[in-house]
């Protein structure tokens, strides 16, 4: 035990946490040997030197529950809308047809597409109904629909729509593909 408690004033321990101080002394012995020509001679000297030593007394972790509990989240995400679910949303009854064949006249689209990434290398025309870039934001506004990208599948379906009915153009937006379109 006393080698125990020399150990840990040796090492600096005394500042653990949760020790105790305890006081005694600690008895050092030393031996010093002298020889002359003729004699040796040996003095022991014995000192008690007051210490203080920390007495560590291990207590019990507390005890800690753990719950766990385990949640399942779904989120559904909608599916989007087709390109013949759109166009019935913003185009007139009489004209959804003459609207699904124009978009399938200018970039190949079909009924059940979802989105089109159709550009025309020339013009920059994008989109189902192949809008150009140089009026998208100018119409974008106008239709109600500021900031939209020309990639967005129904901005694109919406910008029509306000082509044919609000500007006095009408269907002549798409005069280029008319020969594809007409009846």
């Amino acid at each position: 035990m006393r080698a125990a408690i020399l150990a840990l004033v040796l090492t600096g321990c005394s500042a653990q946490v949760g020790a105790l101080p305890v006081s005694g002394q600690l008895v050092t012995t030393s031996t010093t040997s002298t020889t002359t020509s003729t004699t040796t001679s040996t003095t022991t000297t014995t000192t008690a030197v007051p210490v203080t030593v920390p007495l560590v007394v291990e207590r019990p972790m507390p005890s800690t529950t753990t719950s766990t509990s385990t949640s399942t989240t779904t989120t559904t995400i909608p599916e989007a809308p087709t390109l013949s679910e759109l166009v019935e949303v913003h185009f007139l009854p009489e004209d959804r047809a003459w609207a699904m064949r124009v978009a399938f006249c200018e970039s190949s689209a079909q009924g059940r597409d979802t989105h089109s990434s159709a550009v025309n290398r020339s013009s920059g025309s994008t989109g189902w109904f192949q809008h150009l870039p140089k009026f998208w934001q100018e119409r974008s506004t106008a239709a109600g629909v500021p900031g939209a990208s020309m990639f967005d599948p129904e901005a694109n379906v919406i910008v029509a729509s306000w082509l044919l009915y609000k500007t006095p153009q009408g269907t002549g937006h798409w005069y280029p593909s008319e020969s594809c379109w007409s009846n």
